[in-house]
């Protein structure tokens, strides 16, 4: 089934993944609910000289960083990426990931308070180690955060899950499902 705009979110197809990862890029539209600051036509342009360019091979996490209108956390290795379930997928592996990434931080801290309360970790020392623990914490829950296909801007499972590991593809520019502006994806997994 071909994904055109205006069709909302369309139903899970045969063969599509229970989940997936993509990554994007964002080029906005100037309209009264994003950001953008192009014109359609503008970002039309620009939307497909991207998507040439990461299909021809030019480093995708690179374009993304120069290009994407989504906001890109500095050092992030896969920026502007989004884990996905298909309809009806409840409970995937990312998200048991996640709660077992909790109780390793909290197991951690634990025994990091444990340690400083007999005495075997310096108040310097379980400040620094809380720290690391908390942003392996935060990085690790990044990686595993997963959000329903419902609950993206169609565009995003429309266009995302029907491509092949590695394929990029454009989700354009439509009022309904894709409100923000162009968005160019790759999968990733």
């Amino acid at each position: 089934m071909e994904f055109g705009p205006g069709q909302g979110h369309l139903p899970r197809q045969e063969g599509e993944p229970d989940q997936i990862q993509v990554q994007h890029i964002l080029i906005g539209v100037r309209s009264s609910g994003s950001p953008g600051t192009r014109s359609r036509q503008d970002a039309e342009n620009l939307a497909t000289e991207l998507l040439e360019r990461a299909r021809s091979g030019e480093n995708f996490s690179d374009l993304v960083r120069t290009y994407s209108e989504d906001p890109v956390r500095p050092g992030d290795p896969l920026p502007g990426s989004y884990r996905m379930t298909n309809h009806g997928v409840k409970d995937s592996a990312w998200q048991k990931e996640a709660v077992r990434a909790q109780t390793r931080y909290q197991n951690i801290m634990e025994d990091l308070r444990n340690a400083r309360e007999a005495g075997h970790l310096s108040p310097e020392d379980f400040q620094t180690e809380s720290t690391r623990a908390q942003q392996d914490y935060q990085k690790a829950t990044r990686a595993s955060q997963v959000f329903p296909r419902d609950e993206m801007v169609p565009a995003f499972g429309n266009v995302g899950f029907p491509l092949a590991v590695g394929e990029v593809g454009l989700a354009p520019y439509h009022p309904k499902d894709s409100s923000f502006g162009f968005h160019i994806i790759k999968r990733l997994k």
